[in-house]
């Protein structure tokens, strides 16, 4: 095994085919002889030549892929095509398996070793990039068409049917948000889709003899893995975190904004409630079984064991939940919502008073906010523990928890603290909290010893005039 090369000859866009790619010429009575497929199909593929010797010293294969670009603009093509939603994430596996310290058989891995917690940093990075994308989803259907969209003259200007949320039922209350819930839930379903197609391409076997080592020599290289590009067990696990993961947070999106601005009572607290652990449950798992090893290996068909059902049953439900308390009217704890939305007729007159202002939905800015940070604190921790060791971890996450108590801090969460010094927000991505005016009214800022309370309209945001 040890003296065995493996020479792999690629074609370019010209697409030329495997028989002139491992040299097969025509006999002289007839046609070329065919290669053999070794792995793979009749759209990429691996091929050899015909009688060939699996003990020869140099192996030669030709690897053609020429039909995922070439033939008409079918719909799979297009399917194909889709593909390119998954890029960042296929990217984000190159990492995966650009770990040092790699071991040569999945099973040895473990999650106190380098690799195991790098591992588990880049999933959970992968985890963030799925609600990254989520987050941007949200953004347009819920805050864009959902919260800030308060008049028809505004929504048909948008591709799509929605006009009839500026006018009747729809445009009471938040029920314009759990439609426009329904755009990041659309991408998600996408997502699913070609999960699933991909899936199906994970699981073509390698075909032949020769691609499992000698019994009783050990895997040197984690290549030598004859199931190593069969992660169909592998991608169904991740596919149930990732797309329950992404659907909690594209729910906790407006359902946060609705139970902060409008705080629950009675009944629709129970409910609130309720409807925050079943989507709190599926993160929390995600978090904690993307540091097991087991998800590294690649065999098995279960994506999760008894869990699976677990973590979709309780998004579902979550999902649900928020549905109820979206279409629910307006609780008499808090502020009406409506006054939190921009005035009518902005798109008429957009120098009207209050269309100026920042109406965004609340909480949403600074939710991207601390996404973004607690992304760009996941990549210190990957490359710290990468050249470090685990030794390394304590200080991005020491520095991340100190941020996490600073914004707390200068936002007013910390019961009985001091008021913290002006200027300290300068430093900070959080900035103070603003109370969001009735139409055409001004805003002024809140003081700094306000403390968040029962119908305290206040949400930290980015400070835009500071950046």
């Amino acid at each position: 095994m040890a003296g065995r090369v493996l020479e792999l000859r690629v074609h370019g866009v010209s697409n030329t085919p495997p028989d002139e790619l491992l040299g097969l010429l025509p006999e002289p009575d007839g046609p070329a002889p065919q290669p053999w497929l070794v792995a793979g199909d009749d759209v990429t593929g691996f091929y050899r030549r015909p009688g060939s010797d699996q003990d020869e010293p140099v192996t030669v294969e030709a690897y053609s892929w020429g039909r995922l670009t070439s033939g008409a603009r079918t719909a799979r093509d297009v399917e194909r095509a889709l593909w390119t939603v998954l890029l960042p994430f296929t990217l984000a596996n190159v990492a995966l398996h650009a770990r040092p310290e790699i071991p040569a058989d999945p099973e040895r891995e473990r999650w106190s070793c380098r690799a195991g917690i790098v591992g588990w940093l880049i999933r959970l990075f992968c985890l963030s990039l799925t609600g990254t994308m989520v987050l941007t989803a949200t953004g347009i259907g819920v805050d864009l068409i959902g919260w800030q969209c308060v008049d028809r003259s505004c929504l048909r200007r948008l591709p799509g049917p929605w006009e009839f949320l500026g006018h009747g039922w729809w445009s009471q209350d938040a029920h314009a948000l759990a439609v426009g819930l329904l755009v990041p839930l659309a991408l998600i379903a996408l997502v699913g889709l070609l999960s699933w197609r991909t899936y199906q391409y994970e699981a073509e076997m390698p075909v032949g003899p020769g691609v499992v080592p000698p019994v009783g020599v050990p895997m040197v290289n984690p290549l030598q893995d004859p199931t190593f590009w069969c992660g169909e067990g592998q991608l169904r696990r991740a596919a149930v975190l990732h797309l329950c993961t992404g659907t909690a947070v594209a729910a906790a999106v407006p359902l946060g904004a609705v139970l902060v601005m409008d705080p629950p009572a009675g009944p629709r607290a129970v409910l609130a409630g309720l409807t925050v652990a079943l989507l709190v449950l599926p993160v929390t798992v995600a978090v904690v079984a993307l540091g097991r090893p087991y998800l590294t290996r690649r065999g098995g068909r279960t994506p999760l064991g008894p869990y699976s059902a677990l973590v979709v049953v309780s998004t579902l439900g979550g999902l649900a939940g928020t549905f109820a308390l979206l279409l629910l009217p307006d609780g008499p704890a808090g502020i009406p919502l409506a006054e939190l939305r921009p005035p009518h007729g902005c798109v008429a007159t957009p120098d009207a008073a209050g269309c100026r202002a920042d109406r965004s939905l609340p909480g949403y800015d600074g939710v991207i906010a601390g996404w973004g940070v607690g992304q760009l604190f996941l990549l210190v921790a990957i490359g710290a523990v990468a050249r470090s060791g685990r030794r390394a971890l304590v200080v991005p996450a020491g520095a991340g928890l100190a941020l996490v108590a600073t914004v707390a801090w200068t936002s007013g969460w910390l019961p009985g603290a001091s008021a913290p010094p002006e200027g300290l927000d300068l430093w900070m991505l959080v900035g103070r909290r603003s109370r969001w005016p009735a139409p055409g009214s001004s805003s002024p800022a809140l003081p700094r010893s306000t403390r968040p309370g029962r119908g305290t309209p206040g949400w930290p945001g980015v400070v835009g005039a500071r950046c």
